[in-house]
């Protein structure tokens, strides 16, 4: 349900030319139902964590992917390359390998105390160290990229490197917000076992940590739409949001702790085929996308004496930037981060 819900949006994303600037909402009926459907469709998956561990569930996120390729093929009318039913495929078999090598169980919630004590494992605080550090590497890494972009002598791969770093520096977090979400529908379930939660402050904290990531996530998402080609972004930014949340909900709840050998060998093989499939339908749309009339590439830059197909394929940041690619491009990608 939310991965159709997002699809009003995309039509209107191209109604309007790729520019969410341009979308006027309250005068859509396809937009207004959109929403009705996303929104319907978070309540469902918020409802679904108090019954399944988050590892399992991020994986099923992974079909999302399968309705893109229909939804191209049956409702825009566009031809799907053999590539593009390979990835196809290949998502479908790891994610069901996923499923049935993911973890049955997880850590025992009883009381708000064994959810706090979640928080005390030294793998999870690692976890969290991690991505901190990763999260700054990945910020110097795309500030090198776009500084070497203003001074007209951008780096190899360029192009599909700065929206490549800006997804997954926004999902490192965002991710984060799964967790609190399987927390507050634990605190629902203990809400309903007869336990006050309201009397005590970590529920209160786990929302604001929820809320403020969920607000951090909207609005690299928004943003996301306006500096890249949406229909390139969109994919890669879910792509590594479902990865991280497989992981940061396999370590907090204690899921990975349950999984035998050659549970982890078939999950493990699971994700990989399941990411080599999504690889299969990136270069594709890439391909796609980054030629029109006869492969002549649009705009982008020349690397090597060849062009460069662009990812800034947004009327708004075209506009701006100029046939060079220009400064307002470089203005938007540096505030984005």
């Amino acid at each position: 349900l939310m991965s159709l819900g997002m699809k009003p949006l995309e039509l209107e994303l191209l109604e309007a030319g790729g520019s969410a600037g341009q979308l006027d909402p309250k005068m859509s009926s396809t937009w207004v139902a959109g929403i009705v459907v996303f929104v319907s469709g978070s309540f469902v998956n918020f409802a679904s964590f108090a019954y399944a561990p988050q590892s399992l569930l991020a994986s099923l996120e992974a079909v999302q992917f399968v309705t893109n390729v229909l939804f191209s093929k049956f409702v825009l009318g566009k031809e799907v390359s053999c590539r593009m039913w390979a990835g196809t495929a290949l998502i479908v078999a790891g994610t069901v390998l996923a499923i049935v090598f993911s973890a049955r169980r997880a850590a025992v919630l009883e009381s708000v105390g064994d959810l706090l004590s979640l928080w005390a494992n030294p793998l999870w605080l690692a976890y969290l160290a991690a991505i901190g550090a990763l999260a700054v590497g990945l910020h110097l890494a795309y500030r090198t990229f776009e500084r070497r972009r203003e001074e007209g002598r951008p780096l190899p791969q360029s192009e599909s490197a700065l929206p490549a770093l800006y997804a997954t520096l926004s999902a490192l977090f965002g991710s984060t917000s799964v967790v609190g979400a399987k927390m507050l529908a634990v605190f629902v379930v203990l809400l309903a076992g007869g336990i006050m939660i309201f009397a005590h402050w970590f529920f209160y904290v786990t929302c604001v940590a929820y809320l403020g990531l969920m607000v951090f996530w909207l609005v690299r998402l928004n943003r996301a739409l306006l500096l890249y080609e949406p229909l390139y972004i969109i994919p890669l930014l879910q792509a590594n949001f479902n990865f991280f949340a497989i992981v940061s909900g396999g370590i907090f709840f204690r899921e990975f702790d349950y999984m035998e050998t050659h549970m982890w060998v078939g999950f493990t093989s699971g994700v990989v085929v399941m990411y080599a499939g999504l690889h299969l339908l990136m270069t594709s749309l890439g391909e796609e996308r980054g030629t029109e009339e006869g492969g002549v590439p649009t705009t982008g830059t020349v690397h090597e004496g060849k062009p460069q197909p662009s990812l800034y394929a947004n009327p708004i940041t075209r506009e701006a930037a100029g046939p060079e690619g220009g400064t307002d491009i470089k203005a938007e990608s540096r505030s984005a981060l």
